[in-house]
């Protein structure tokens, strides 16, 4: 199983809004069972353009838009690539 090693910005971290939000896991993840969505406590959420690092091992998610001053949460889910 995938286990998430480190996100960019990091968990519980205040930042400026990012630009991209990068998930990096212990070994390569299958795209079609894996991503993130981020959200806020009111419900509101940002839709993000994804993709995969070259290594195939780090989500990138990218806003399509500006996100709202607060905080977000975000939820992932990986399932991992056998070799």
């Amino acid at each position: 199983h995938a286990a998430l090693l480190q996100s960019d910005p990091a968990a519980g971290s205040t930042v400026a809004a990012p630009k991209e939000i990068r998930l990096t896991f212990s070994e390569k993840v299958a795209p079609a069972f894996s991503g993130f969505d981020i959200t806020m406590n009111d419900g509101m959420s940002a839709k993000l353009t994804g993709r995969l690092s070259e290594d195939g091992k780090t989500i990138i998610g990218t806003p399509t838009g500006p996100l709202a001053p607060g905080a977000w949460k975000v939820s992932w889910h990986a399932a991992s690539v056998e070799d």
